[in-house]
């Protein structure tokens, strides 16, 4: 794949092979700031014009296909006894797959063999699907090794879900299965419609594998690459091409066309995760990773992750506790129906380091972010440069997180720190109450009783409404500001519009100075850089 990077003025590329490397480049981020014009195309790359004139890639991935075979993929014939091309499934001797009917035997073979437990999988080679309708893995739980080939042409459309047979306040019933609710439980397989990904279910390891050209239409819980990830790690790993995700159902609490009614309790329940990588994440670590799928859905729809949250007893426990993205990027587009719909992640309990999301985001209802919908954990070191906006319903726009909320957590503090936004954040309604819980940072924020914190971070982009805030549109309970700067030649609003949160503005020359954030104690040696423009992360 390809990453680009603009440092001290001078561009790199890095390149790594699609078979034999050793996978995805560490995270880069380029020096990005909008005028509040991105004009991201269907499948984007997430660029921005910087006036500062540097341009960014967005960190977007391609994989080329020219990487040597493994030699058992040269055989005339397969060496496994169980329709493999070679090896016995340990980690010394992996299965290898070099075929797209190799490739399709895996979801019979997992289902015959306990998920695949402990059980290795290697591609051979790259592999195209063209004019090949592929099996998804109903559940697996070994290890898949891509070994940096790629999976060309996958496109799948999932059977339409029938309507829920009950819808009683706290379980909604779809082909005679159960699905818990948000806050009660970690997510089962239901029926083939529910959950669609390539693989269904994951309790495993993914690593090391590409995807160009992927399409996926889902049911219930759509991702690319998993719909349901319920522990493992994937790693090292990307869709790109012309890509899209596509979720069709779910709960929609605005009653948004083509979804189901909503039927929990304050719009709790599942809601039609949709994700260019995971639908719905429920325990695990995600690094390396990387998508440009147009990404479409209901309620909680992200680039990369549509939800991950660990479930606990009640609906205010979930620590987020064992989930964690790191290093990753999406650059496509994501729009959704309903609430909680971001560049990267719709909804998130955990935390994100190193991550970045260059999309444009939209929503026809609240909680709408260029990085993350809905924030529940600790961010840093990331940024997002598209557009933002909602509709005229919506509350809790913002250029990097929509909502910053402690409620529903057993989390008692969360920090937000060394990031950026610089995508126009806007509303279709531009008179309060509404309006005012936009923000160029976060749209609203929300202590619920804990320690909230905001640190060494910027806005430069522009909002549409006089009613809008640089850094953070309304503030619920109590925040910490320090060392935030928003560049006041692209937006005339303040700080804060409701609340308290100390930010200084400076015109487009002062915040491309080095010493405007020198003097409020940034870190330029490990953290931070500054070129022709303005600061970008190292």
């Amino acid at each position: 794949m390809t990453r680009l990077n603009f440092k001290s003025g001078v561009l790199i590329l890095i390149m790594a092979s699609t078979g034999g490397g050793s996978g995805c480049s560490p995270f880069i981020a380029a020096p990005v700031a909008t005028t509040g014009s991105s004009s991201n195309s269907t499948n984007n790359t997430g660029n921005s014009t910087n006036t500062g004139s540097n341009n960014n890639a967005g960190g977007s991935s391609t994989s080329s296909a020219g990487a040597a075979a493994n030699p058992a993929c040269q055989a005339s014939a397969s060496s496994s006894s169980n329709g493999f091309q070679a090896g016995t499934g340990s980690s010394a001797s992996p299965y290898i797959i070099c075929t797209a009917a190799q490739l399709g035997i895996m979801n019979s073979y997992c289902n015959s063999n306990s998920s695949c437990a402990s059980t290795y999988f290697q591609l051979g080679q790259n592999i195209d699907l063209t004019s090949t309708t592929p099996t998804p893995i109903d559940a697996f739980n070994g290890t898949l090794d891509g070994q940096n080939y790629t999976i060309s042409n996958y496109s799948y459309t999932a059977a339409t879900p029938v309507s829920p047979s009950t819808c009683n306040g706290t379980t909604i019933v779809l082909n005679g299965s159960a699905l818990p609710g948000f806050y009660t439980g970690a997510p089962t397989l239901a029926t083939p419609t529910d959950a669609v990904g390539f693989i269904r279910q994951l309790n495993g390891t993914v690593k090391n594998i590409n995807f160009s050209n992927f399409t996926l239409v889902g049911g219930y819980i759509t991702g690319g690459i998993a719909a349901i990830f319920s522990g493992g790690t994937i790693s090292n790993s990307n869709i790109s091409g012309t890509s899209s995700v596509t979720g069709v159902w779910g709960v929609n609490s605005n009653g948004a066309t083509g979804g189901y009614p909503n039927c929990f309790p304050s719009g709790d329940g599942p809601s039609g995760e949709t994700g260019g990588i995971v639908g719905f994440m429920y325990q695990g670590a995600i690094t390396g990773v990387y998508s440009n799928a147009v990404v479409s859905g209901n309620m909680h729809v992200g680039g990369l992750v549509g939800s991950a949250a660990t479930m606990g007893n009640g609906t205010t426990q979930n620590s987020g506790s064992g989930i964690s993205i790191a290093n990753s990027g999406a650059t496509g587009n994501v729009s959704g129906n309903d609430t909680q719909v971001g560049g990267l992640v719709g909804v998130m309990f955990g935390s994100i380091t190193h991550c970045y999301a260059t999309g444009n985001v939209t929503s026809s209802y609240s909680y709408v972010g260029g990085l993350v919908g809905d924030m529940r954990g600790a961010v840093s070191t990331s940024y997002a440069t598209g557009n933002v906006s909602g509709s005229s319903v919506a509350a809790g726009i913002g250029g990097l997180l929509g909502e910053l909320d402690m409620s529903h957590t057993t989390t008692t503090s969360i920090t937000v720190q060394n990031s950026y936004a610089t995508g126009t954040v806007s509303n279709a309604r531009a008179t309060s109450p509404f309006a005012q819980y936009n923000g160029g940072l976060i749209g609203i924020s929300n202590s619920a009783g804990g320690t909230l914190a905001l640190s060494n971070s910027y806005y430069a982009g522009a909002n549409t409404s006089t009613t809008d805030a640089a850094m953070v549109g309304t503030i619920a309970g109590s925040i910490s500001c320090s060392g935030l700067f928003y560049d006041n030649s692209l937006t005339s609003v303040g700080c804060t519009h409701s609340g308290s949160c100390t930010c200084t503005g400076g015109n487009t020359s002062t915040m491309q100075a080095a010493a405007t954030f020198t003097g409020a104690s940034w870190d330029f040696t490990s953290t931070w850089s500054i070129a022709s423009g303005y600061p970008f992360l190292q």
